[in-house]
């Protein structure tokens, strides 16, 4: 889009009643308009986290559900936030009194993000029992509400430095949950979907908020400006750098250079790391992708993490193509200990190597690739005598260069990435 009118146009979010030049006024100065607290009260629509005691959550259900209509509130006004709610035909959304300012889009999204998700999840008795159930509550309470937050930001055709720190923390969001919810949702199963947690949806919602801000960024670009626009414009970049969106990376890194305004962002150390990314891709150096990312883990945190979820099971697919195109033979063993370098660089106890060596042994006997366990006879050079060890080795007989059937699913992310690349606040859920 090269502007921010075609960009509200495109969206459709006025409906069949409305003009696309209309501008609403905002005029709810609350995080939920007062209506819509009542309404949602009187039908059973509230959430535990907007109930004045939480607690009491099975009470207001029974309450709801036996028609008891006496005057008990159970709604917290001040934590109650705007539900998502999708625009239909002849359904008027578009209520002055119904949408939110910018700036208290802002607070709503501090609140969700900081108090919510930050504060409450992560400091509740989140036992192993029950943290997935804790992750779903909370996790499905702050997305909506965060949905809802860009409807009305959208609507109101939003421009100003709200709206930028509003799709960043959204990204954050999106980012950071989604690793987390791979660690604790995967103990017992491979996949990453289910009652709690819908992958596919979040990097959805995350693209959508990615692609929205570099618009932002863009058409804002002498009035507006945001520190941490090095870091998101570093994330578009890598999201992009695989083959069916690589167009997006190469396109906007050829916007970068040629711009006056914008070329000495490229001289910063972050984008030299990025045109250290393009290289190695277009080259197909995928080992050294992955030894650089790990690298970066303790400086550049949200960048590395989106790396996990969206970039990470591409390379590793690659690499293995590589491997099967150089090493396919029937007598060629390759030692499982030199794989697990390639494949997972770069560990420092030997708890994260048993780890990595169990990864990448599941990895290669899921494409069914055998790994023959065989003693092997060396010459220690300082000691002058032959020992002998056990070694695992890889036996690559099959050709994987068609393998497409590749996704998040089919993977979890080791524990050792965790510890550099996630901020200090969500590493003790994950102890």
């Amino acid at each position: 889009m090269d502007s921010l009118a075609e960009l509200f146009s495109s969206l459709n979010l006025y409906g069949d009643n409305h003009q696309d030049d209309q501008v609403i006024e905002a005029k709810c100065m609350q995080m939920c308009p007062s209506k819509e607290m009542l309404f949602r009260e009187k039908n059973g629509l509230l959430h535990r986290m907007e109930l004045i005691n939480p607690n009491e959550w099975s009470l207001y259900q029974k309450n709801r559900k036996n028609n008891d209509h006496r005057k008990i509130s159970f709604t917290n006004a001040q934590k109650s936030v705007k539900q998502y709610q999708r625009s239909s035909a002849g359904k008027e959304i578009v209520i002055s009194e119904n949408i939110r300012p910018t700036f208290v889009l802002k607070k709503t999204v501090d609140y969700l993000i900081n108090d919510c998700f930050y504060t409450k999840f992560f400091n509740c008795d989140n036992n192993e029992s029950n943290i997935r159930e804790q992750f779903g509550i909370y996790y499905d309470f702050v997305f909506d509400r965060l949905r809802s937050v860009r409807q009305d930001m959208i609507i109101q055709r939003g421009f100003d430095s709200n709206c930028l720190y509003i799709l960043e923390r959204c990204i954050e969001f999106y980012i950071y949950s989604h690793f987390v919810w791979i660690h604790i949702g995967q103990s017992s199963s491979i996949t990453t979907n289910n009652r709690y947690f819908d992958a596919h949806l979040n990097e959805t919602h995350f693209k959508d908020c990615l692609y929205l801000l570099i618009v932002y960024y863009d058409h804002f670009d002498k009035i507006l400006c945001s520190r941490w626009r090095c870091c998101f414009e570093m994330i578009y970049l890598l999201y992009n750098l695989r083959p069916e969106f690589e167009n997006h990376t190469f396109n906007r890194y050829r916007k970068l250079r040629l711009d006056k305004n914008l070329n000495q962002m490229l001289k910063l150390e972050q984008f030299k790391i990025i045109k250290n990314f393009i290289y190695n891709y277009l080259i197909g150096n995928h080992i050294q992708i992955l030894r650089k990312i790990i690298m970066l883990q303790s400086k550049y945190k949200l960048f590395c993490c989106s790396f996990f979820i969206t970039n990470l099971p591409y390379h590793h697919l690659e690499l293995l193509k590589s491997i099967s195109l150089a090493y396919r033979s029937p007598t060629t063993r390759l030692p499982l200990s030199i794989l697990t370098e390639w494949f997972c660089p770069t560990t420092t106890t030997t708890q994260d190597y048993n780890e990595n060596v169990v990864f990448v042994e599941n990895l290669f006997r899921r494409y069914e690739i055998p790994i023959e366990l065989k003693r092997v006879d060396y010459f220690d050079c300082d000691e002058k005598k032959i020992h002998d060890n056990d070694e695992r080795f890889v036996v690559i007989n099959k050709k994987f260069v068609n393998i497409t059937e590749w996704t998040q699913s089919t993977q979890r992310p080791l524990k050792w990435l965790t510890v550099n690349s996630l901020p200090d606040c969500y590493k003790k859920i994950l102890q």
